[in-house]
């Protein structure tokens, strides 16, 4: 999940399986989704062939430290889900403040 970005994923090659909030589908060559800002997803591949994708991200900050994980089979760090919750839909975003890193302005985020 991502606070300040959204995502257009875009299949090349292989089969996706996309989670995208409550959903899960399948993507084939040429297909495409968009994750919205705040949106709980994820990418796997299910198939034997590899997966190319490509992605585009949008949005106010596009830092690799805007990212929130809550499951994670690879050992990097996941936030408990009482701890961080995403946002709710259409609330104001916390503005950096000038130097200031963007995990301080990504915690401001949180809602407790």
């Amino acid at each position: 999940m991502h606070y300040h970005r959204a995502e257009h994923w875009i299949v090349v090659s292989g089969t996706a399986k996309v989670t995208r909030g409550h959903e899960t589908f399948l993507l084939s060559e040429n297909e495409s989704t968009y994750i919205a800002v705040g949106e709980v997803h994820r990418l796997e591949n299910p198939g034997r062939i590899p997966l190319e994708i490509i992605e585009v991200q949008s949005g106010d900050y596009l830092g690799e430290d805007d990212i929130v994980r809550f499951d994670d089979q690879y050992g990097r760090p996941v936030v408990e889900t009482a701890q961080a919750r995403p946002r709710p839909s259409g609330a104001p975003l916390a503005p950096r403040e000038p130097g200031e890193p963007q995990e301080e302005a990504a915690k401001r985020d949180v809602v407790r």
